[in-house]
This record gives structure tokens, sequence and C-alpha cells, in this order.
């Protein structure tokens, strides 16, 4: 069944597919921005790195990884985080920008949202070097 293989996809691949993401992001709009959110694991730098490495002109994504360095650096976690600070840092979560589906080529959040994860996934950027 459909619940099945979505229920599988989560335990076998860790966030499911790319409609199951959208769907969750629609749901945590409807959340306050002040919202804490507590990821299980410290990957804020290495996320935010490869992040700039797609929106290479978010301003926001260069102050929080220059923020998150200097946490890490001196021992300290960079979690939580909040979600309004996740809407504008957040790769993932900034699907329906169309700055950023414009990079990707795609005005479908969905398609976008899948195109970043293959990225991700791939560990490509759309950084030229």
């Amino acid at each position: 069944s459909d619940v099945y293989k979505r229920q599988y996809q989560r335990r076998v691949h860790g966030e499911g597919s790319a409609d199951d993401m959208y769907e969750v992001f629609q749901k945590l709009k409807k959340l306050p921005k002040e919202t804490f959110l507590f990821c299980g694991h410290e990957y804020t730098v290495d996320n935010l790195v490869w992040a700039e490495q797609i929106e290479l002109e978010n301003e926001e994504i260069k102050k929080k990884l220059a923020w998150a360095k200097s946490k890490r650096e001196a021992g300290q976690f960079t979690i939580p985080s909040t979600l309004g600070e996740e809407w504008i840092t957040n790769v993932f979560l900034r699907c329906e920008e169309p700055s950023l589906g414009a990079l990707f080529g795609s005005d479908d959040p969905k398609k976008t949202l899948a195109l970043i994860r293959e990225y991700k996934n791939a560990k490509k950027t759309l950084k030229k070097d």
C-alpha cells in the first residue's frame, strides 16, 4: 500500500519523498516563527556551507554560517533554531521562493524541492569554480 511505502521510505531513507517533505512544510507554515526546532544532529555548519553554494546571493545564509562557525569553534551548540530562521536560511524550506525555483529551472515548488534533494544527495552545488 502507499502508506506502507511511505513509512518504509521514511525508515530506510530518513525523510521520505519530496512530496512527503512538502506536506510537512505546509504544516510547519501554520506554526509561529518563534517555534524552536531541535534536530537530532549538529549539522548546521555543514548544511549552511552547502546552502551557501546553492543560494550564492543569500546574505542571511552567510550571516548564519559565520555565527554557526563561531559557536562551534567555541565548543557551543547551534541548536535549537527557530522556524523563522529556517524559513530564510534552509534551502529545503525555501523551495517556494521564486528565485530559488529559477535557479533550478522550475516554477513548481515540489519539483524544486525534489531537485534540491537530488543536488544535496549528490553533494552538487550551483557554485561555478
